[in-house]
């Protein structure tokens, strides 16, 4: 009798810790799952943020070409139909769409995002995206140096806000 009571109780024990163990891996597995959808959501977000910084970049350069080109008195004004300034112009010009272009797709998919990124990485983009915009204004204004020099530590300081809350 002792025999099948210790077999009864010994199973039941190991039901219990045996469906302890299911409910753990359904946890666990659920978790999972969530934080592969929250980095191909941030993924998607940097993705974006990073080809906003490039063109950002870009336009500050072409930028401080044209005023270079414009204010410097050692430097010959090339003719209003001078073929490398026009392309220079025009590059600008582009330059400055896709960087508008990109901000507004970042701005949309932060905004879509936000959960995934927690409100401070998200306030911290905002911010970052705000700054860059007057940045590039400036440097059509005096030539001050670029996104890339003085932004840089706050984008780098948004990847370390998003991967530092990461589970």
């Amino acid at each position: 009798m002792g025999f099948v009571l210790t077999g009864v109780v010994g199973t039941i024990i190991t039901n219990h810790y045996a469906a302890k163990q299911k409910e753990l891996d359904r946890s666990r597995s659920f978790t999972d799952k969530l934080n592969e959808a929250r980095v191909g959501k941030i993924v998607e977000v940097w993705e974006q943020l990073s080809l906003h910084e490039a063109a950002a970049n870009r336009f500050v350069e072409d930028a401080a070409e044209i005023d270079k080109i414009q204010h410097d008195p050692a430097q010959l004004k090339p003719p209003k139909g001078d073929p490398a300034a026009r392309a220079l112009a025009d590059r600008t010009t582009q330059d400055m769409k896709s960087m508008v272009e990109l901000d507004d797709a970042v701005r949309d998919l932060s905004d879509k995002n936000r959960i995934w990124l927690g409100e401070e990485a998200y306030k911290k983009i905002h911010e970052y995206l705000d700054e860059t915009h007057g940045l590039t204004r400036d440097s059509l204004v005096d030539g001050q140096e670029g996104p890339a020099r003085r932004s840089r530590p706050n984008l780098t300081e948004i990847r370390d806000l998003i991967f530092a809350n990461s589970p």
